[in-house]
């Protein structure tokens, strides 16, 4: 049995032990005419197997497993009962099948809808890549599947025909590709533009100075853009878009850095009318909207439980007081959230799944 599986089982056993306790009070010894003798030890724990002969007990499994991955489960389980219970006093409900089409939507997401029907082996192969067991996934469906109800009303009433046409525009519109190059200071900046005058090109450049960890092994290449793209800053925009191919942009300052961009190519608007395909349009916009507000709510749900749980295991208690305090009483966590969000808001039409709490 997967070692977190375990631990999974362990922590519902907790919880449900917890909730056992709040709902018996004491019970009365009834009265005898002999005094009662209780044990002086404690009853000994479950025997779950033996080696040698020598039997291991329920208590020895117990312990290491929820140093190890109890916290994790646990606040996976809170953040499905958090969405349980706004499901509830919003009266939605939730079926099996819909746990399924959710299971599906992500697994089409992550495999770009090319699993067939190897789907569930190509599964388990990323989940044990990233060390995550079935089990925690399978907690992360069931909430993303109560999210997805809890939005989608929002998201079909906030969608309008401007929306859609902004979103066509987008998708389908004069679109630019360009290279960029992403420094620290005029110094560098000062240095890039020597080394590009001097004949170096763009390209071996950015691999050599630009400290975007990302684009700089690509030689700087970004992907291709719209005027309208909310993944890329406006001013980043109005310049790529104020060039010639081959030109090299003035320095631009954006989001805490210097950068210097050429343009490598413009692609004029797709030949698509807008009716023809403003359904398609609809479904991305529908859909690029339901993970910000999911993600949202997850980061709302995931605040909540920062401020309200109580743990009632010490281990577990002590391993969520290090977590806090790792995130400066709760500070860090809401500026990681708050980024998580921006981050979100400049991600395609298809983010990646959610995976579980780390």
């Amino acid at each position: 049995m997967d070692r977190r599986l375990i631990a999974i089982a362990i922590v519902g056993s907790l919880l449900s032990s917890c909730a056992h306790e709040k709902n018996n009070p004491d019970v009365e010894i009834p009265a005898t005419s002999q005094p009662t003798t209780l044990p002086t030890t404690q009853p000994l724990s479950k025997v779950i197997a033996r080696v040698n002969g020598e039997p291991i007990t329920q208590d020895e499994l117990d312990k290491p497993l929820i140093e190890g991955y109890g916290l994790n489960v646990l606040l996976n389980l809170v953040q499905l009962d958090l969405a349980r219970q706004q499901a509830n006093r919003q009266q939605i409900t939730i079926t099996p099948e819909d746990i399924k089409k959710e299971q599906k939507l992500t697994v089409d997401k992550m495999f770009e809808g090319n699993a067939g029907p190897d789907a569930d082996s190509l599964l388990d192969q990323f989940l044990q890549q990233q060390h995550i067991s079935r089990p925690e996934f399978d907690l992360v469906i069931q909430t993303n599947a109560y999210l997805r109800k809890l939005v989608q009303p929002t998201v079909n009433k906030s969608i309008t025909d401007n929306d859609l046409k902004l979103a066509f525009a987008a998708m389908y519109g004069e679109t630019v590709k360009v290279r960029d190059i992403r420094l620290s200071n005029p110094q560098e900046v000062a240095e890039a533009k020597r080394r590009l005058a001097s004949g170096e090109t763009f390209e071996q450049v950015a691999r050599e100075m630009s400290r975007d960890p990302i684009t700089r092994p690509l030689g700087g290449e970004l992907p291709p853009f719209s005027r309208q793209s909310v993944a890329v800053p406006q001013v980043f925009r109005e310049a790529a878009f104020s060039l010639q191919p081959g030109q090299i942009s003035d320095t631009i300052e954006s989001d805490g850095a210097f950068h210097l961009i050429q343009l490598e190519q413009r692609t004029p608007p797709a030949g698509v009318k807008f009716e023809t395909v403003k359904e398609t349009v609809r479904k991305a916009l529908i859909d690029q909207r339901t993970q910000l507000m999911m993600t949202q709510l997850r980061n709302q749900f995931r605040q909540t439980a920062f401020e309200t749980l109580e743990i009632d295991d010490p281990i577990l208690h002590q391993q969520f007081i290090h977590r806090i305090n790792g995130q400066e009483g709760g500070t860090a966590d809401k500026k990681q959230i708050e980024g998580e969000i921006k981050q979100d808001r400049s991600t395609s039409a298809e983010p990646p799944a959610t995976m579980p709490s780390r």
